[in-house]
């Protein structure tokens, strides 16, 4: 089991960032290059007049994003319009679209807009000529101006960068807290089976530290769990009895406390009376034991009712799947 620390976790941080905004540079840049050096309709202004370049015949059509700005008595109407321009002697694709107004509608603006519409779906009426021009006003006499769109990913990107920077920081101390909840885990799957254990070998006459070393030495005959988090500590805490002939009760507190579990905390204070105090520590343990594997059927139980529930939308698309497949062939057969 992978064990992490804040400060792993910050160093881990540190590194995503740096990532995400090298990437997010890179991507900036690459679309800053792209807008610029994409080609798209070219603007001509040629006698106080404004033009637009149609493509050469034999070339691809162009388009770009326009927009329109008119200034009237009810306040600026800003148009967006995507514009595209074939080429000279071609054959027409089609007009560029625009919105509709009715012709019953009486506001100015609104019949502003109109002409608008008009002005651009008109651009690919005329296809041999060499070049568009931009009326500069309105039948109404209002100035209208013309700008060429470049198309842009900018904010898109940024708002990208941002939103990943915000879930870094958010998760940042994601691992450590899976890690502490599979510990939580491995405790209360394996110290209700220790606690037994170490019940049976009180009985059988042993003393403490000899029980807790013949119940480490079963496990590491019988079963090799070097990742489960608990018996990994057990081992651990044995290694440490055999090479300095320390003690259980003091190692097994001082692990405990680690591992803020509070199952673990009532044992080790069972066991400290048991050391201080000359408390039962035998009937103790078994109680605690009964309790134990309790709360681990009701976690089970838990666990089982949670998997039930992620299982139904696979098991309902698996279902949609089923009734399409039986169905289908009776279908195509109308």
């Amino acid at each position: 089991m992978l064990k992490y620390s804040k400060e792993d976790c910050l160093k881990k941080l540190k590194k995503q960032i740096t990532a995400v905004l090298i990437l997010g540079l890179a991507l900036l840049v690459s679309d800053c290059l792209a807008s610029y050096l994409t080609e798209g309709i070219s603007l001509e202004k040629r006698d106080n007049m404004l033009y637009m370049v149609r493509p050469e015949e034999g070339s691809d059509s162009e388009s770009s994003k326009i927009t329109a700005t008119v200034t009237t008595d009810e306040g600026q109407l800003k148009k967006t319009y995507t514009v595209r321009l074939d080429p000279r002697n071609s054959e027409k694709t089609g007009r560029n679209s625009g919105d509709t107004v009715p012709e019953s509608e009486i506001s100015h603006k609104e019949a502003v807009s109109g002409e608008l519409n008009r002005i651009v779906s008109s651009f690919n009426d005329d296809i041999s000529a060499d070049s568009v021009a931009l009326p500069s006003r309105l039948s109404s006499g209002e100035k209208i101006y013309w700008k060429v769109e470049k198309s842009s990913n900018t904010a898109v990107i940024i708002a990208g960068i941002i939103f990943m920077l915000f879930l870094l920081v958010k998760n940042r101390y994601a691992p450590l807290q899976k890690m502490k909840k599979e510990q939580q885990n491995s405790i209360a799957i394996q110290l209700p089976e220790f606690c037994q254990r170490l019940t049976l070998l009180l009985n059988a006459g042993l003393v403490l530290n000899t029980a807790f070393q013949r119940s480490v030495e079963a496990s590491l005959r019988y079963d090799e769990k070097d990742d489960d988090y608990f018996c990994s500590s057990m081992k651990n805490i044995y290694t440490t009895i055999r090479q300095t002939n320390g003690s259980f009760s003091r190692e097994f507190r001082e692990f405990a406390r680690q591992s803020g579990s509070a199952d673990l905390m009532r044992i080790s204070n069972i066991i400290s009376d048991n050391v201080s105090k000359g408390v039962d520590l035998v009937q103790e343990l078994l109680n605690e034991s009964e309790v134990l594997w309790l709360n681990r059927k009701k976690n089970c139980e838990e666990r089982g009712r949670i998997a039930e529930t992620k299982l139904t939308l696979p098991l309902t698309v698996f279902l949609m799947v089923l009734i399409v497949i039986t169905v289908s062939p009776a279908l195509l057969e109308l």
